[in-house]
């Protein structure tokens, strides 16, 4: 599984070359696709809940010198409306 490695730089895949990205993303699809093969009648259920979806997003625009624009936020699940 590609993730992030804490250890060196901003991310595992961006501390890759080019051809060792596109390895990676090859291995991952055909995952995927061996998956789907091997399980054609695999379904995705809904089903009513009362989970509300909550998003909370900030951006900052030159927040520190010669600093590009950021952004982030976060999404979870929850039952409490808010206010």
């Amino acid at each position: 599984m590609i993730g992030t490695d804490t250890t060196e730089g901003d991310g595992y895949i961006a501390d890759l070359s080019e051809s060792t990205k596109t390895e990676a993303t090859m291995a991952t699809i055909t995952k995927l696709m061996n998956y789907a093969a091997t399980h054609p009648n695999a379904t995705i259920r809904f089903k009513k809940s009362d989970m509300v979806l909550h998003v909370t997003s900030d951006v900052s625009y030159l927040s520190v010198p010669q600093a590009r624009s950021r952004a982030g936020g976060y999404f979870f699940l929850s039952r409490d409306i808010g206010p």
